[in-house]
């Protein structure tokens, strides 16, 4: 077995973490431009659809439920989605309520499947 290389270490941006929750925290309470700007940042490559999405889903709302589904959060993750969540290190209730925790699902998803998850409302 060949030895790995060792990767170099990142500093790690504590004000920018701090940043994110404060938007977060803003979006949380129902400041749609915070939760648009967590959109845009999640997804660089392709920002106006995300918007879009995220409109279409919840209203840009973090704590958006779907009455006839599992769907929740600002992009609607199904519950389905609850166990990737958790290998993801993320609670299934901050899914539901944290837009950095429901994008974080979604952008994974996003790697995964590109807009598919989201194919009725792209």
């Amino acid at each position: 077995m060949t030895p790995q290389p060792a990767r170099a270490q990142q500093p790690v941006d504590y004000e920018a973490i701090r940043n994110l929750i404060y938007i977060d925290q803003q979006a949380q309470m129902g400041n749609t431009d915070a939760a648009e700007d967590l959109v845009r940042l999640t997804f660089p490559e392709d920002p106006d659809t995300a918007v879009r999405i995220a409109r279409r889903e919840s209203g840009l709302r973090c704590g958006a439920r779907n009455p006839t589904s599992s769907a929740s959060g600002i992009m609607q993750i199904m519950g389905l989605h609850a166990p990737r969540a958790a290998r993801m290190g993320v609670q299934w209730q901050e899914v539901q309520t944290s837009c950095l925790a429901n994008l974080a699902v979604a952008r994974a998803l996003y790697n995964e499947q590109r807009w598919a998850p989201w194919r009725l409302t792209a």
